[in-house]
């Protein structure tokens, strides 16, 4: 599934200040140290404060923020007189982070959301974490001033097993062909399937298997909750000749599965509501037309016809379908159980009697039935 592009500006963040320049100068001298120390020289802190340009006392400074910030293991070697790391294995970040790169994590750290409940959720929080470990503290400090500026908000993400996800990214990788059982909506047992898994899915935080099916020789789409079990076969596949994953998803109105040829299209959208064609693309590659009274027409084709009425539905019948004729009829259907539904659910609610004047409670009553006495 191709994403949506959305040219997206970068937000005007403060300009560069003096205590910025500051800051990435700090680094270039704290990548300087670094590289000294791991060429064995033993150099001073003399001789360091000559090589960048800095007083001695700002290379003491650099050398407690390497040790307590980034935790780097330097000592100072009384033999040689100067400074050594003490052991191997300690990294220094290649390069020091601008604001708009800091912004940048963390919408991707706060995106995390999507990937709950795979391996890979707990992959990329350890990435994310190490990546803020090795930061210098004013850059920790802004990175989580500006972490609650965005959230990404939507439906809780669906409950998925981990040993699942993490079997068919492989066999996926690997090319190699899968059993799975697999639980249909409605069903009470599952059913086993063959597949050769072509390529893991997201759309709105649910995940799905594009996988070619053996036993119907085509592609399927598989909801990756409903996949209780999976095995892999050790069997290698290659994809069906012909069949191309960009040209798959052509035409597919954000749908998982499509089937038929392409139809075209054709919606209106009144000049009260001719804001929602403006506002986002309803397909990849559509015409967008203004009418002199303001309404709105846009046309597209797609074979996903059942993705469309569902994204119509939505705004409430705001939107009309001027064609193609049976995704009108269609709608027009849906929303008429819609309303039908609703109006049966208020036709049986049990209506309340009102209690007769001077009646006792019902409790009352079970009482006096109790004691053998009427009540008066």
């Amino acid at each position: 599934m191709r994403p949506l592009r959305v040219p997206v500006p970068m937000p005007q963040l403060r300009p560069y200040s003096a205590g910025d320049g500051e800051y990435l100068a700090r680094w270039k001298r704290l990548l300087h140290v670094d590289l000294r120390l791991r060429e064995g020289t033993r150099p001073t802190a003399k001789t360091l404060a000559r090589e960048c340009g800095v007083s001695i006392k700002t290379i003491y400074r650099d050398i407690e923020a390497l040790r307590s910030e980034l935790g780097a293991p330097i000592e100072w070697d009384p033999e040689r007189g100067g400074y050594a790391y003490r052991r191997g294995g300690f990294l220094v970040p290649a390069a020091a982070l601008t604001e708009h790169e800091l912004f940048a994590m963390m919408i991707a750290e706060q995106a995390l959301h999507q990937y709950e409940g795979t391996p890979l959720h707990g992959y990329l929080k350890a990435a994310f974490d190490k990546v803020l470990k090795h930061l210098p503290g004013e850059a920790q400090g802004r990175h989580k001033q500006m972490a609650g500026l965005v959230r990404f908000g939507g439906l809780p993400a669906a409950i998925l097993d981990p040993g699942v996800w993490a079997t068919l990214l492989a066999a996926t990788q690997q090319r190699e062909r899968v059993e799975i059982e697999y639980l249909k909506p409605g069903a009470r047992q599952t059913t086993k399937r063959l597949l050769d898994p072509l390529q893991l899915v997201v759309r709105d935080r649910e995940w799905f298997l594009l996988a070619w099916s053996i036993e119907s020789k085509s592609p399927l789409t598989y909801y990756l909750p409903r996949i209780k079990s999976v095995r892999r076969t050790t069997e290698r596949f290659e994809p069906p000749p012909g069949f191309e994953l960009e040209r798959h998803w052509e035409g597919e109105f954000n749908a998982l599965e499509h089937s038929g040829p392409k139809r075209t299209v054709v919606l209106r959208f009144p000049p009260n509501h001719a804001h929602l064609a403006d506002e986002r693309p309803w397909a990849q590659a559509q015409k967008l037309h203004r009418h002199r009274d303001g309404s709105a027409t846009v046309r597209f084709q797609t074979s996903a016809l059942f993705e469309v009425r569902r994204a119509i539905l939505r705004f409430g019948g705001v939107v009309e379908v001027v064609s193609p004729p049976e995704l009108r009829r269609e709608v027009a259907e849906a929303a008429e159980l819609l309303a039908k539904n609703h109006d049966d659910h208020e036709a049986k609610k049990p209506e309340r009697k009102s209690p007769r004047a001077g009646a006792k409670p019902a409790s009352a009553r079970k009482r006096s039935r109790k004691t053998g006495k009427r009540g008066h």
